[in-house]
């Protein structure tokens, strides 16, 4: 994977490459001066003419006229432990009940549905309990589940997790060799061992965090896969389970665009916008919206990265709800709206400031 940047003021991402110039139909979105991603160069494109193009880790695709890549970091001598960057993702929810901040997400777990979570990953100290891998074994591009991970629980010397006290399982639906049906498939397998595991341990408070979905013009390929997907996550809601799933951002969050599962009743769905979507209208299906911030972390090579998106903001969510089952029981996705409401700031006033968690409760 290539590690862009984008270099422009703001630049479209697309469902699909155009092959004519402007289109503004397969537009899902906009990303900014200075955010970074990681995307393989497209080989097959439909008028070269235009230059390259890029596809992103949840299939969006980008003009190379809008982003730069990283050079390659020269070598150099790491620095003391004493000097390296600390990302605590504690002080971004400073601002919530202490009472619920001391649970610390103990007697709680969470499955993080996700690439792979790398145990090794020296500056986290995950507490991963145990990880299904349902890939082909590859150990490539685990840094997004790393990522998720780090935020839930991390607590090692240099990642402060929000819940690190918590128990977390991972599993591996999914790798960047991965068709789209062997992914569903997957999803549906990881849904179902999140409810053996739960059938086995009643007592167990368990989350589940998918930080990743599909759009309308995928799910809509394969209606019998995701007819199964739904009837787990109905299940799992029943049982108890608290399932937080990425919506997407911006134009995704409009009615008709939401990813899939994200667009189901029972799940908690969580989608960020920037500050050019504001005043759009958000589906009455988004449960909770948040700016689009800027995360940092350290990626499997323990070097800094910096990401942003509903894959982020989810985990937050889910964080959260770790906190809260900490000390008491959770009992819906209502039960946690309600407890968060008098901590939620209205959309007019988010300040996109990359030092706040913010969020708006979508009734």
């Amino acid at each position: 994977m290539l590690q862009l940047t984008v270099s422009v003021k703001r630049l479209n991402k697309r469902k699909v490459i155009p092959a004519v110039l402007p289109d503004p139909r397969n537009i899902a979105g906009e990303v900014f001066l200075g955010h970074s991603f990681e995307a393989e160069e497209v080989t097959n494109v439909p008028n070269p003419s235009f230059g390259k193009w890029y596809v992103d880790r949840d299939g969006y695709f980008y003009w190379e006229g809008g982003v730069v890549q990283q050079a390659a970091s020269p070598v150099t001598t790491a620095p003391p432990p004493a000097a390296a960057k600390i990302v605590s993702y504690q002080n971004f929810i400073g601002f919530l009940n202490n009472a619920w901040l001391k649970g610390n997400g103990k007697n709680a777990g969470i499955i993080v549905i996700d690439n792979g979570v790398s145990a090794s990953a020296m500056k986290f100290n995950i507490p991963l309990i145990k990880e299904t891998d349902l890939t082909n074994g590859s150990l490539r591009d685990r840094d997004h589940g790393t990522f998720i991970a780090g935020i839930v629980c991390g607590r090692g010397g240099e990642i402060e997790g929000l819940a690190n006290d918590a128990s977390l399982l991972a599993i591996r639906y999914k790798d960047d060799l991965t068709s789209l049906d062997i992914l569903l498939d997957n999803m549906n397998t990881a849904l179902g061992k999140a409810l053996e595991l739960k059938q086995q341990n009643p007592k167990l408070k368990l989350v589940v965090n998918l930080s990743q979905g599909l759009r309308k013009s995928q799910a809509d390929l394969f209606p019998d896969k995701i007819q199964k997907i739904t009837g787990k996550i109905q299940s799992l809601t029943e049982a108890g389970i608290l399932v937080c799933c990425a919506a997407g951002e911006d134009s995704t969050l409009q009615d008709g665009r939401l990813l899939f599962p994200a667009l189901l009743p029972e799940v908690i769905s969580v989608g960020c916008i920037s500050q050019g979507y504001r005043n759009q209208p958000v589906s009455s299906q988004v449960d909770f919206i948040t700016p689009i911030q800027v995360y940092e972390s350290y990626d499997t090579a323990n070097k800094i990265i910096s990401d942003s998106g509903s894959s982020f903001s989810v985990a937050f969510i889910s964080s959260i709800a770790l906190l809260l089952h900490s000390v008491m029981t959770l009992q819906s996705k209502t039960h946690l709206k309600n407890l968060l409401s008098p901590y939620q700031k209205k959309i007019e006033t988010f300040r996109f400031s990359d030092s706040e968690y913010e969020f708006f409760i979508n009734k």
